[in-house]
């Protein structure tokens, strides 16, 4: 018994194409249709799969990708900048995505000489809804993993050069990573390779 669905989306300025991802991992793939794309970021209608093969939207979050995190979020990642990233954290409820925060992620110092990665929040009207304080919250959001490579990512980005650089007291040479200077930011590093 086969069952025809049609999808109708009005596709702007984009270069991506249409993405089936189990972007909420339940096992069923779902449907990323891109409406915009900016320098980087893309707006995506989120279609999710349901009972029956059937597949409701549930919302259009915008970012370069969406993530399903261990903690039972659904993260959009978007850049800001070359030194800044956010990520949004939405839960899915009742078939919709509903905002809950930001964390946003900045490369401290200047080009030549990165001090440090920090980590703030911002709510997006969810965040009573987690039980946690704004202090709690910002130590768990800032801490998940999708975030810390983030954190990484912004740093990095400000890192690589193209020329000779003093970063945080060190020697850089070209291609090279900038030693990281943030102890949190060294944990979330633990185990990957830069």
């Amino acid at each position: 018994d086969a069952t025809l669905q049609t999808f109708e989306e009005r596709m702007g300025n984009t270069f991506n194409g249409p993405l089936l991802e189990d972007f909420d991992k339940d096992g069923k793939v779902d449907i990323q249709i891109p409406l915009e794309t900016g320098n980087v970021n893309t707006t995506w209608a989120a279609w999710r799969q349901v009972a029956d093969g059937k597949f409701v939207r549930v919302g259009e979050p915008s970012g370069v990708s969406l993530v399903k995190t261990d903690s039972g979020y659904i993260a959009a990642q978007a850049r800001s900048s070359a030194n800044e990233w956010g990520v949004s954290f939405y839960k899915l409820e009742a078939d919709v995505l509903m905002p809950i925060l930001t964390a946003d992620v900045t490369a401290q110092g200047e080009p030549d000489k990165i001090t440090g990665v920090a980590c703030e929040i911002t709510d997006d009207g969810g965040l009573a809804g987690t039980g946690l304080t704004e202090d709690a919250a910002k130590a768990q959001f800032c801490a998940e993993p999708v975030v810390a490579e983030e954190r990484l990512e912004a740093a990095l980005a400000v890192a690589r050069v193209d020329e000779p650089h003093v970063i945080a007291g060190q020697h850089q040479r070209r291609g090279e990573a900038a030693p990281v200077v943030d102890a949190r930011l060294a944990e979330a590093l633990h185990g990957h390779q830069v």
